[in-house]
């Protein structure tokens, strides 16, 4: 499995370039500092940054920013002009960034030159970064008196100091595994996950949970020998899963949300493959968010939607790709919307409804600026008829999304600033893409 995991670890190295001009970009920075090669205990320019986490290609922050600022005021430029240029850093770490930490490696002598922010970056900047000790100011040619301190008398009861029982937890250096943190945890608490390969199947009985893997998927695995990655138990509710790679076994989901009232999910930044469904959520009210997740080679469906009642669940920039169906609509009533995203290369349907469906999904589904295209049996399609369908939305394409290996669009891609223009902009200013991956233009 570890070769498998390592394999899946993406590179990110295409985002619409090509390796050659990766490259060429790479030199140029090279040769711009190449006159800063006598200067390897220069002071950083810009203010100071802490760096508390590995940065790597897709991943966001303001530490990226301060990144950015800190390799501009030194001579490595990101980039001449636009986004990321000097005064324009974004809080995107894309491929410009990583050329940009390429030269600025090769000069600190830095191996390997990987493009990575990790450990023995952060340590070499944070010796650079020391301030210069200032000399102290001249003393006053007439000091002024100093008055006697004031007497102030003792509490009668000393103050009673407690320690707080519920805080930000971290594993592994405070819990060895993320379930030993999970199990103590508080409503609220704030699980923050190092890098790493966790071998374990989650069971999250505490509401409100936030669990974060602090370096996104590409370095942050759970590979649970049986059982679901992470599922809720207990009457859990609410909880918010951000940027774990989960890679599991065709037995079992990746992610099992089964609310019996209210929810209040959020499932965000992460890849989930090789499981029996993706991503699994059941509520009667409340609301769900599926946000920027890649969902890829599952055994049957990429998202399995069981919300009904009042309940409200919203697949916005997903990409879902090889598993047997992309998006499988498995209830009556709820409201359910999928929008900016690739379902695309599924074995048979891209987005289908069950048997038990009636025609009320045309009330309750709609889909809007998504890409459904080449899966094998049908792009939609409607078990309870027996057919094809149109789905209720605007904005939709039935176009190849041209995806490199890295299942990023190419430059030229029909989904690059085709998304909902009523969304945000991407980090480099322009229209929302399609899917999971923004193209950096």
């Amino acid at each position: 499995m570890g070769t498998g995991i390592s394999l899946f670890l993406f590179s990110f190295v295409a985002f619409g370039q090509t390796t050659a001009d990766l490259q060429a970009q790479i030199q140029q920075l090279l040769n711009q500092v190449a006159t800063l090669q006598a200067q390897l205990v220069q002071k950083p320019a810009a203010p100071p940054c802490t760096f508390s986490r590995t940065l790597t290609v897709a991943i966001t922050g303001e530490d990226v920013r301060c990144l950015q600022k800190y390799l501009n005021a030194n001579g490595f430029i990101i980039t001449e002009n636009g986004v990321g240029s000097v005064g324009q850093e974004s809080t995107y770490f894309g491929l410009k960034t990583k050329a940009a930490v390429i030269a600025w490696q090769s000069v600190q002598k830095i191996a390997p030159t990987s493009g990575i922010f990790g450990p023995i970056s952060r340590a070499r900047y944070a010796e650079l970064a020391i301030a210069p000790v200032l000399p102290p100011p001249p003393p006053p040619t007439d000091p002024a008196p100093v008055p006697p301190p004031a007497v102030v008398p003792p509490p009668t009861e000393p103050p009673s100091v407690t320690q707080p029982t519920c805080y930000e937890r971290l594993v592994p250096s405070a819990y060895p595994t993320i379930q030993a943190a999970v199990d103590v945890a508080c409503p609220d608490d704030h699980i923050v996950v190092a890098p790493g390969n966790y071998a374990e199947s989650i069971t999250v009985g505490t509401t409100g949970l936030t669990l974060t893997a602090a370096s996104g998927p590409m370095l942050t695995t759970i590979a649970p020998p049986t059982g679901p990655g992470i599922m809720l138990d207990g009457g859990v509710g609410a909880v918010t899963i951000d940027g774990f790679m989960i890679v599991g076994t065709s037995e079992h989901p990746g992610i099992y949300v089964p609310v019996s009232g209210s929810a209040s999910v959020v499932i965000k930044h992460s890849i989930i493959k090789n499981t029996s469904v993706g991503i699994s959520v059941v509520a009667t009210s409340g609301t769900v968010l599926i946000e920027r997740n890649l969902i890829v080679n599952n055994r049957f469906e990429g998202i399995h939607d069981g919300v009904s009642g009042t309940g409200l669940i919203r697949a916005e920039h997903n990409t879902l790709i090889g598993n047997d169906i992309g998006y499988f609509l498995d209830t009556t009533g709820g409201t359910h919307r999928v929008i900016n995203s690739i379902v695309t290369s599924n074995l048979r349907y891209g987005i289908a409804l069950s048997s038990a469906s009636t025609d009320q999904e045309y009330k309750i589904l709609s889909v809007n600026y998504t890409d459904t295209w080449g899966n094998k049996t049908e792009n939609y399609y409607s078990h309870r008829t027996g057919s094809t369908f149109t789905p209720v939305g605007i904005g939709n394409l039935i176009s190849n999304p041209i995806l490199l290996e890295t299942y990023i669009p190419a430059a030229t891609s029909p989904v690059v600033d085709t998304g909902d223009p009523t969304f945000p902009n991407d980090t480099d200013g322009t229209r929302a893409d399609i899917g999971v991956y923004m193209v950096e233009q």
